[in-house]
């Protein structure tokens, strides 16, 4: 019993596999395999060792194979061997494809990460410079004050009043004190200044007297348009009675 196995390489041909094998076992055994039906078998048994594992399988379920000739022998190890490497290179390139499209697979996702993360940050950066920044305003350079409502000047002396002016009289006091709905003109409760009949005084058809300041051209309880309106009602002081003051020196004189 001889223990010689054979080993063919992946692109060897199976005619130039066969015959080294036999030169082989002719100068180890000393014997030429076909040269009786033990050295056959042998022979075959150390070439069917050697062979992939699919190729085994197939030439050992083979009914055919036991008691075959040489020549039926080597063309079934030969169609078997051909099968096998045929497969062989469909599941490499079904691996390669698959490599391929994996790899393929993992470069889309890469760049949609990139695309997604590059579209955050444009977005990011919009929003960034669409947002206003914060503007220290400047203090105004308007010179116009505030408008704030004319307040009566209690315990003041109208100007233009009679014993008001150019020390002609003696004055009838502040309006300190007084009830409410009281004239500021003539100090009696009962009427506003604007309705005073000591404004309107007849001069006996000898025309104005000199130094004396003309109020108005209404007659007297006539509801005249007040000389000041403030544009806040409630800004307004007590039952909306203003004084009516002119500067000195205006008015008529005679």
């Amino acid at each position: 019993m001889h223990s010689l196995t054979f080993t063919m390489k992946e692109d060897e041909d199976m005619s130039a596999f066969l015959a080294g094998c036999k030169g082989t076992w002719t100068d180890t055994v000393g014997s030429h395999p076909g040269s009786g039906q033990l050295q056959t078998t042998l022979f075959r048994n150390a070439v069917i060792t050697g062979m992939p594992k699919e190729v085994k399988e197939a030439m050992e379920s083979n009914p055919d194979i036991p008691g075959s000739s040489t020549e039926q022998w080597e063309k079934h190890l030969t169609h078997h061997m051909k099968h096998y490497r045929t497969k062989q290179d469909e599941d490499k390139q079904s691996n390669e494809l698959a490599q391929v499209q994996l790899l393929k697979l993992q470069l889309d996702e890469a760049r949609r990460k990139a695309n997604d993360t590059k579209k955050a940050s444009q977005k990011t950066t919009s929003q960034m410079v669409q947002r206003p920044s914060p503007q220290n305003n400047p203090p105004s350079l308007d010179p116009t004050p505030d408008w704030r409502p004319p307040y009566p000047q209690y315990g003041g002396r109208p100007i233009g009043v009679p014993g008001g002016i150019r020390g002609r009289g003696r004055g009838r006091g502040g309006f300190r004190g007084q009830p409410p709905n009281t004239c500021f003109e003539c100090g009696q409760p009962g009427h506003w200044r604007r309705n005073c009949p000591m404004l309107w005084r007849p001069q006996g058809g000898q025309g104005l007297i000199r130094g004396q300041y003309v109020r108005s051209s209404q007659p007297p309880f006539q509801q005249a348009v007040q000389p000041y309106q403030v544009p806040n009602a409630a800004a307004a002081p007590v039952h909306g009675q203003y004084p009516q003051t002119m500067p000195e020196g205006q008015g008529y004189e005679y």
